[in-house]
């Protein structure tokens, strides 16, 4: 009997895919992308039709020799990484390395690792489709343009290790553009008053709260306290009656099953979880879960999709899930469609679970935590989707005096329909309590009036979740991009992550408006939407690549060429405390610093704390951080030491004979000589600290040799006198005794893996105990 080769695109697919595939199939893993472009050169032949030179990705070698072994023993060989753009360039890679011939049918995909889908993927196999392969290397080559060419200008101008990105700089721009409006927001001042009603007739005992929303027919707006207190005077009055009651009765109905961009953002904004993690959880759930003897299940369908289309079979066991689980009403007449978006690769399905069988109660045996949570909602939002609408009530019942107008509104829901397994809204509007059970004409005594001050706000800044809404409003990225753009701004520290709420660095900020200055024409929003259209072209065999790559390179070619960007040296408005002159803010790699303008003529530099955040600050095009001052308040100017100035000690150089001086550095104290910077010799200060080292740690544990004070450029430490025959070290005791209870250890200094100095008991790994604050 023949046998085949699988190759998939991860290893944790196989186990899954084994279980029901039998011996007759040796499965393997291609770990990812098998070839990639060169990551220290361009890799792009710009003057030759735009072709990629692909080379061999570092560590693969071991993996083709394994491939190419296990198709020596096999009579077909498909190629199965994931069912997207991505996964058909791999597949191509794949059958260039293995030689297989371009019209071979090699190539299968399914939506869910499931033993149907899968078998009858081998049903069909297909060739290789080029337009999804050539769509996915016109983005890699066009993100390799923009990076390799706009990067180096970054580094020229900032400092090196900065990163541009066709993509990236997009979602910097909303963020950043995002920052300058809450920056630039002005909060106005305004009032609102609500009011307790009681039934006079004593028929309700529960009292009705509404606000106070317009006067005769125009909208109230009240802008200040006296305002308001007017108002209050004026309605204690007259008497109050229910003036309207409007009801009506709609049908809401369910949202669409998920999407990545729908998943990552409901993820996001329920249960905390961030883009890449929701991601991580999702392809954990597509590869399989081991679920007791059943081995592993793949229980969702691929996570990386723009679809909301379901397949025919799963919208059968749905229908019929939803009558058996909740009844007939449940179940609307026909099965629900949802209306395309513009650019959806409607190829996938949307994400649902693979079996409705495996209920989030079934599995929560099975699952972690995490994996349960987002479970849930895949499964609950996918039935919601097609069951039947709730019918709900709204009212807005106005009280009137004749001369203001309050309003209160209520919501019934009559028959809860899809709301019965999933009620998460999208947005976060206040509905309103119950419908009250008052009539026209009825006379209302006002109680309880209150005026509240509040002032207008200014726009939220971005999470993970609105961002990604952003950008997929605007057509920018493809679900497979969005939580690499997020992952790379991160990283690159452009931005940081302030309770969940991105704010863009300093550094962020200039890069962004270095880009916003110089390359406008490509770096905005609607061109890079009309790159993802003209992609999307490719992807469908509409458009010729190269011309596409073409067309691009041609005026971003004379956009580089015309570009002129200063050497940057931000400008703010802080003073130098020694000279007065503008001091300006400057970066070496990732860390900060204040210098003067004035330098080589006035040296004064401000260092600033890793904590430190200007983050509020708008940078103008001409590059000037505004505001500074009065964020950072008062600081202190670190100043070179001058010779003629510095505190002479009385030590004398053992290089060159001139008195050393006392210096300050990064690490403290130090004593350096007059003639630097002719003469470098360096000292440690003597500390009378050094002098009391306690009894016990006078003599080597190792060769019994005595204890000496060392200082390094992490400070100072006891070491072996008989150095470099013995080279033991100990922390130095600080005379602190350990404050655990009944540890009679001593707390020494101690520097974690990231650099950071703690304080921690000397009989460690006895005693746990560690501080960050100097124990008393």
């Amino acid at each position: 009997m023949s046998k085949s080769l699988i190759i998939v695109e991860s290893p944790n697919k196989i186990k899954t895919l084994k279980k029901f595939l039998g011996d007759d199939y040796e499965i393997k893993s291609s770990l990812g992308h098998i070839m990639n472009l060169p990551k220290k050169k361009l890799g792009v032949d710009v003057n030759n039709e735009f072709m990629p030179e692909y080379i061999t990705e570092q560590g693969k070698d071991k993996v083709i020799r394994e491939l190419k072994k296990a198709m020596k023993k096999v009579d077909q060989v498909y190629l199965a990484p994931d069912p997207d753009r991505e996964g058909e360039a791999i597949s191509w890679h794949l059958s260039r390395i293995l030689e297989l011939t371009e019209d071979s049918l090699c190539r299968i995909t399914f939506n869910s690792i499931t033993k149907n889908e899968v078998l009858k993927s081998l049903e069909s196999p297909r060739q290789i489709n080029m337009s999804l392969v050539n769509a996915q290397q016109s983005r890699r080559i066009l993100d390799r343009l923009v990076g390799y060419k706009l990067s180096p200008l970054l580094w020229e101008k900032i400092h090196k290790g900065l990163s541009a990105g066709r993509v990236q700089s997009v979602a910097m721009l909303l963020i950043s553009a995002r920052e300058e409006e809450i920056c630039r927001f002005k909060p106005e001042e305004y009032w609102n008053i609500t009011a307790a009603f009681k039934d006079p007739s004593g028929d309700r005992e529960d009292l009705l709260r509404a606000r106070l929303m317009r006067k005769g027919k125009s909208k109230i707006s009240i802008t200040n306290g006296d305002e308001a207190r007017s108002i209050e005077e004026a309605l204690s009055k007259n008497d109050f009656v229910v003036s309207d009651i409007d009801t009506k009765t709609i049908q809401r109905s369910p949202q669409p099953p998920f999407i990545t961009s729908t998943l990552q953002q409901v993820a996001a904004k329920n249960l905390g979880f961030s883009v890449r993690k929701t991601m991580m959880i999702a392809q954990q759930l597509y590869e399989g879960i081991e679920i007791a003897s059943e081995g592993p299940v793949g229980l969702i369908t691929y996570m990386r999709t723009d679809s909301t289309r379901t397949a025919n079979e799963a919208l059968d066991e749905v229908r019929s899930y939803i009558d058996s689980t909740f009844g007939k009403e449940f179940v609307p007449s026909a099965p629900r469609s949802f209306t395309k978006k513009k650019l959806v690769q409607d190829a996938h399905e949307c994400i649902r679970p693979t079996s409705l069988r495996y209920t989030p109660e079934n599995l929560a045996p099975f699952l972690a935590p995490d994996q349960l949570k987002l479970y849930t909602f895949i499964f609950n939002r996918f039935v919601a989707s097609q069951m039947a609408p709730a019918d709900v009530t709204n009212c807005t019942v106005e009280v009137s005096n004749g001369v203001y107008i309050f309003t209160l509104k209520g919501t019934r829901i009559d028959f809860d329909g899809y709301l019965r397994i999933y009620n998460v809204q999208d947005s976060d509007e206040d509905e309103g309590g119950t419908i009250p059970g008052f009539v026209k004409g009825q006379v209302l005594i006002p109680q309880n009036i209150d005026l509240k001050q509040s002032f207008t706000q200014p726009p939220p800044r971005f999470t993970e979740g609105t961002l990604v809404k952003e950008l997929e409003k605007n057509g920018v990225g493809r679900p497979s991009t969005y939580a690499v753009i997020i992952s790379t701004i991160l990283k690159r520290e452009y931005v940081r992550l302030v309770k969940k709420q991105f704010i863009p660095t300093e550094l962020g900020l200039i890069v962004n408006q270095i880009l916003k200055n110089s390359f406008s024409a490509i770096i905005n929003v609607e061109f890079t939407a009309n790159l993802e259209k003209a992609l999307d072209d490719i992807a469908e065999g509409r458009s010729d690549w190269h011309e596409i790559l073409k067309t691009f390179y041609e005026s971003f070619e004379k956009i580089l060429s015309g570009a002129i960007i200063p050497k940057i040296s931000l400008a703010t408005d802080l003073k130098c405390p020694s000279c007065e002159k503008e001091m300006v803010l400057k970066f070496a790699n990732k860390n900060r610093f204040f210098a003067c303008s004035g330098f080589p003529g006035c040296k004064t530099i401000i260092n600033i704390s890793e904590d430190a955040t200007f983050n509020q600050e708008l940078i103008d095009s001409d590059y000037t951080l505004v505001a500074v001052q009065e964020r950072i308040g008062s600081v202190e100017a670190k100043r070179p030491d001058k010779s003629e100035k510095a505190e002479v000690s009385d030590k004398v150089c053992d290089k060159c004979g001139g008195p050393m001086v006392i210096r300050e550095g990064s690490n403290g104290k130090f004593l350096g000589c007059q003639a630097f910077p002719k003469c470098r010799n360096t000292m440690p200060m003597d500390n009378q600290e050094d002098q009391n080292i306690p009894e016990e740690d006078k003599n080597c544990e190792k060769c019994n040799s005595p204890m000496v004070v060392r200082h390094s450029r992490k400070g100072r430490f006891l070491a072996c006198s008989a150095y470099p025959k013995c080279k033991h070290t100990k922390s130095l005791p600080l005379n602190i005794g350990c404050p655990k209870e009944n540890c009679e250890g001593q707390i020494v200094v101690r520097r974690g893996r990231n650099g950071k100095t703690f304080y921690g008991c000397s009989r460690y790994p006895d005693c746990d105990f560690t501080s960050w604050k100097r124990p008393e």
